[in-house]
């Protein structure tokens, strides 16, 4: 393969290829039990390309990281910067072990499936104070290149 051209394009999208590779055979059984289902990716849009689905609220609806919103801490003069134009002032996704090192790729729908008792688990916040989120939410906003929201 020789150089980072050739080999982008012999494995276009690393992540994406390991993952179809992972949930395939999944599909597969679920087409089998005739299960219906919905497979969406965080890369799924619409024509308007806006998200198919939020992967954050996903995430924190199956208790699995705890996703902080700006909403939960406005208040007078915050956030204190502008965002740049068309930009948006944007929640943040932590998870207890892992902090902000980790990603939801992938999300199955079963819209026949239904759960009356079912009670959703509570996400783990490792942030606990109103200023511990907001200094959170301004570093990932303001300069998440460096990392220092993770």
């Amino acid at each position: 393969l020789g150089s980072w051209e050739a080999v982008s394009k012999t494995v276009g999208s690393p992540i994406q290829e390991f993952l179809q590779s992972r949930l395939e055979p999944v599909c597969e059984k679920f087409d089998v039990l005739n299960i219906e289902y919905e497979l969406l990716h965080d890369h799924s849009l619409w024509p308007n390309r806006k998200p198919k689905i939020l992967m954050q609220t996903c995430g924190h609806v199956a208790g699995a990281a705890y996703y902080y919103q700006p909403f939960q801490v406005r208040g007078e003069g915050w956030p204190p910067l502008p965002m740049a134009q068309n930009k948006k002032f944007i929640g943040l996704s932590l998870h207890p072990i892992y902090g902000g090192h980790f990603a939801f790729r992938s999300v199955f729908i079963f819209p026949r499936i239904r759960f009356s008792s079912f009670c959703a688990p509570e996400p783990l916040s490792i942030l606990h104070s109103t200023e511990e989120i907001r200094t959170a939410l301004e570093r990932f906003n303001y300069s998440w290149k460096d990392s220092g929201f993770r």
